[in-house]
């Protein structure tokens, strides 16, 4: 959660974020933050609306500079694919693996995961092994 309450008194308030971010990047993860709007109710740590707001501009623009081609989703978008990426099968065909997607009714998200195999990354394509 990107708090007020949560943010560093001292040095670069969003070290920590930022560093969550860049772990995300080199284990080829998702990361993902939620935030809070004000409510009469509770702050969550923020003195102001703009001290929000000025926050979040900072890590969406250091999240941009780290890795541009970053897909922004919702809570349920990004859910949505996981589940997808899950329901993908290896399936051995031979002397080789084959991809199995989930079937089109299964299809709950259309973004398309990314497999590693021999230190390469390919685009996740049904009935293709790497080569």
């Amino acid at each position: 959660m990107l708090h007020g309450d949560c943010m560093l008194a001292e040095g670069d308030p969003l070290a920590v974020f930022k560093q969550a971010f860049d772990r995300a990047c080199e284990t080829r993860t998702l990361f993902g933050y939620l935030d809070h709007p004000f409510s009469e109710r509770y702050q969550y740590g923020w003195t102001d609306e703009a001290s929000r707001i000025g926050a979040h501009q900072e890590l969406i623009g250091y999240i941009r500079s780290k890795a541009p081609g970053t897909v922004f989703l919702s809570e349920n978008e990004a859910l949505d694919f996981l589940i997808a990426k899950s329901e993908w099968q290896v399936v051995q065909q031979g002397e080789h693996f084959e991809l199995q997607p989930p079937s089109t009714e299964k299809a709950i998200s259309t973004l398309v995961p990314t497999l590693e195999y021999a230190g390469q990354q390919f685009e996740a394509q049904a009935g293709r092994a790497p080569a």
